[in-house]
């Protein structure tokens, strides 16, 4: 595998979550230091992209609160069950989808379960402070509005050749989603809109997750 990986820097959340609270290293007062700009961007990323697979191993934290995002190919309505339901975006940094749930409502340490993390990747909670709703809305970043713009304006042929898409359903995920986020705004988007998952896929077997985010 590794004549087609390439090497990421940093430490999947996973594996800090295993620290234990209060040891010296990189989950001490990581809170602090996370690069909130890049939970946004993110949360973006994952909803524009449907990826269907952002849980903690595919989240790297470097020393310095940096993000980086791995393991994407699971993404624009592509996933070997595509065929009998539909996979939208399920990633750490939506509430409401199972890998938020997972590790805000079933994330245990020594056998105590706990309902929240000692960090938060929602991203709800990178929205800047004197947000009182805490929601993205139509605020995106400057960089990111003129993506979506650039793909919704294309052909699914246009982008199909431009992103070296291989699967035939990607193209029209990708332009629909970027015209919903364009339209509708973010949390539509990812509630309602094309990166909405099924809701098998969103287990409701499991033990809901806080409503609230906790920023703390």
């Amino acid at each position: 595998m590794g004549c087609w990986n390439s090497f990421v820097p940093g430490v999947s959340v996973k594996h800090v979550l295993k620290t234990p609270p209060g040891a010296t290293g990189l989950r001490k007062d990581l809170h602090k230091r996370l690069n909130k700009t890049q939970v946004i961007l993110g949360a973006l990323f994952d909803v524009l992209t449907s990826q269907s697979d952002r849980h903690s191993k595919n989240v790297l934290i470097l020393e310095d609160g940096q993000l980086r995002l791995i393991d994407n190919e699971e993404c624009m309505g592509h996933h070997p069950l595509s065929r009998f339901l539909k996979r939208g975006v399920n990633s750490m940094f939506i509430p409401g989808t199972e890998n938020y749930n997972r590790l805000h409502a079933k994330h245990t340490f020594e056998g105590e379960k706990s309902a929240v993390v000692p960090f938060s990747l929602d991203y709800r909670c990178a929205v800047d402070d004197g947000a009182a709703d805490k929601t993205i809305g139509f605020k995106y970043p400057t960089g990111f509005s003129h993506c979506l713009q650039r793909i919704s304006s294309m052909s699914t042929k246009e982008i199909k050749d431009r992103y070296h898409l291989p699967h035939v359903n990607q193209p029209e995920n990708l332009k629909q989603c970027a015209t919903e986020l364009l339209e509708r705004g973010f949390e539509w988007t990812y509630t309602r809109g094309t990166a909405q998952s099924t809701p098998w896929f969103l287990r409701p077997f499991m033990p809901a997750a806080p409503s609230e985010p906790h920023c703390d």
